[in-house]
């Protein structure tokens, strides 16, 4: 009897030692598949990233003006003619690509507040871009609605920015909190990068 108890306990044993020795092979290799899924991970966010950047690149002709209320027969190119105007920009309407809303339905808030997609602008050349940007900035004032001829009530700011993917949006928006939070001086948009 003893000895039948002492023969158990070595087979069991021995089963022991060999799950204990699965075991630790079972964990090696779930070692090398999640380090392998990092490695993978992170080469996926890297090629998101390139793909962001290359995205972007195209938009570099691009400004977007935001705060412009959708107009029953609106003429986007027309409104971006008074833009021209009024900043004091020496570009033709055959300087301009493309003219275009980005989206059809304005967006309706709880508060009232109603946000009419972008006014998207291509310019042909990227200097076209970069002058129309400079010649904001020293501008000195701010754009209203009424400015280029848009009689609504009350009137609207109107932002004139550079075109950026919504990936580089979200990030700007970021950076923008993270200036609101004191952690960031200045926050600002050139060529289609955050820079802070």
């Amino acid at each position: 009897m003893i000895e039948g108890l002492a023969k158990n306990n070595a087979q069991l044993k021995t089963v022991l030692e060999n799950q204990t020795s699965r075991m630790r092979e079972v964990e090696n290799d779930v070692d090398y598949l999640y380090s392998d899924f990092e490695g993978l991970h992170n080469s996926h966010n890297e090629e998101k990233i390139k793909r962001e950047i290359l995205a972007q690149a195209l938009l570099k002709n691009s400004i977007e003006i935001n705060g412009i209320p959708i107009l029953p027969d609106e003429n986007g190119l027309e409104i971006v003619q008074k833009l021209f105007k009024l900043i004091d920009v020496n570009l033709q309407i055959s300087d301009v690509s493309s003219c275009y809303r980005q989206g059809k339905n304005p967006r309706e808030f709880s508060n009232g507040n109603t946000l009419h997609p972008g006014l998207v602008v291509d310019s042909v050349r990227e200097c076209d871009e970069h002058t129309l940007m400079a010649n904001i900035k020293t501008l000195g004032k701010s754009i209203s609605s009424t400015d280029l001829g848009i009689l609504n009530d009350p009137p609207s700011s109107v932002f004139v920015n550079e075109k950026l993917t919504p990936y580089f949006k979200r990030i700007f928006f970021l950076a923008r909190r993270e200036k609101a939070a004191g952690k960031i001086k200045y926050v600002w948009t050139r060529n289609g990068l955050i820079l802070a």
